[in-house]
Parts: structure tokens; sequence; C-alpha cells
């Protein structure tokens, strides 16, 4: 999928082109762990990422504009760059989150992220180890939260969200530091209950208990038989 050497005291990668929205180019030294995003069909590139022993691999963006996965390559073994060049300095977090919400398959996540942006989602069980983690990409697109999916209501899962401004046509992107979140669940089937959804039943309950209502409207004769249908009281 990829081939990455030491030239010039950079780190040149070699990508096999591959139908994707983004390519990314995952870097991880004694201490930093930095993430790379280089625009799709990019087939070569050099990092310039100063002195140090570097474990890379490179992953692809697959799905639709607003939402998808992502497919990782095995990481190469490692790279040994001498260079003169200052290391990169960290890129911190961009968003913290204010609440999280309970969710079917999910979380919630009311965050601080900026207007249309990705949300960048590493996630893997508690029980397992983070080479397992699974990769999602989310498009805000003027939200105030991301909901994060595919998670089993019966599992806890440890989270690392990273923030990306854009996806880069032209020239090389880079990921925020990642927010973590740790061992969190999703809701419990039949728990979660729209408040909508729940008002429009106690109405109706309130309806069936008291058979000798007198009907304000059509519509409310119309909700009144629909509350007994579905109670089987007909």
């Amino acid at each position: 999928m990829f081939t990455v050497s030491a030239k010039n005291g950079k780190l040149e990668f070699s990508i096999e082109d591959k139908p994707a929205l983004a390519v990314f180019i995952d870097v991880v030294g004694k201490f930093t762990h930095n993430m790379f995003v280089i625009p799709a069909g990019t087939t070569s590139c050099a990092l310039d990422l100063g002195p140090g022993t570097w474990k890379t691999r490179v992953g692809f963006m697959i799905g639709e504009p607003m939402t998808g996965t992502f497919t990782w390559s095995p990481f190469a073994d490692p790279v040994l760059l001498t260079t003169t060049s200052k290391s990169l300095r960290k890129l911190p977090c961009e968003f913290t989150i204010s609440k999280m919400l309970q969710i079917e398959n999910g979380l919630r996540l009311f965050t601080s992220l900026p207007n249309y942006t990705y949300c960048i989602v590493e996630m893997w069980n508690v029980n397992e180890s983070r080479d397992t983690a699974s990769w999602y990409y989310y498009y805000t697109h003027t939200k105030s939260y991301v909901d994060v999916k595919h998670m089993d209501y019966k599992e806890q899962y440890n989270l690392r969200i990273y923030n990306l401004k854009s996806i880069p046509h032209e020239t090389v992107s880079r990921c925020s530091e990642g927010y973590s979140i740790e061992r969190r669940t999703a809701v419990t089937p039949n728990r979660y209950v729209d408040a909508s959804e729940q008002a429009s039943r106690l109405a109706g309950q309130a309806i069936i208990n008291h058979p000798r209502a007198k009907f304000t409207s059509h519509s409310e004769y119309l909700r009144y038989q629909a509350a007994l249908a579905k109670s089987n009281m007909k």
C-alpha cells in the first residue's frame, strides 16, 4: 500500500493511488503522535518531522462527504531520521466537549468545534488494545454536536477525537492533538424516548383513562382513537 524511507533528512512516501476522499499519514515517535492529511490521488510526499525514529502507516478516508470510515495499512518498520531540523511542535486540540449524552448506538458530543469542520473519531473497546481501534469521520456542518455511532450498549469504549478543518486539495494539512474520552457506553435500547413521543403517549393514556372525556376538536378525537388502538382496548 505504501513505502517509506529517509531521504535528505525527511520521511519520503510512495503511496498507492486508491479511491478516497483524502489520504492520512499516521506518524508515531517516542513521545509524539502526528497525523497528516494529503489530497486524494497523491502518490508521493515528503515530511520534515525532525530527528527521531518514526513509525508510520497510511490510511484512506472512504465514504460519503458527511460521514464514513478509514482503512489503515499496518505500520511500516521504523525509520531513523538524522537531521538538524527542529522537531514539530504539538498542534493543540482546538475544541472542548461541554456535555455528553448517551443515544442509541452511540454518544452525542456537544462540542466547541467551529462550523464546517471534520471530527475524526478513534474508538476501541476497553477490553481490547488500542491497536484494534475503529476509525470514523463526521462532518459537523454548523451543528453544535456530533453523533458518534457504532457502539454496542453492552460494551464500554475509549475514544480519541481529532479535529480537521477541511480536506486539503493542494497542500498537506495536519490534524490537532486528540481529545480523550474514557469508558463510555451507548444508551440501553428503549430507555431513550423522544420528548414529543413521550408527551403524546401520556396524553393518550389520559384520554383512555377518562372515557367520558369531551373532545374539543376532530383532531383530538382522532388522537383518542389512535390511543385506543394502541392499547388494544377498542
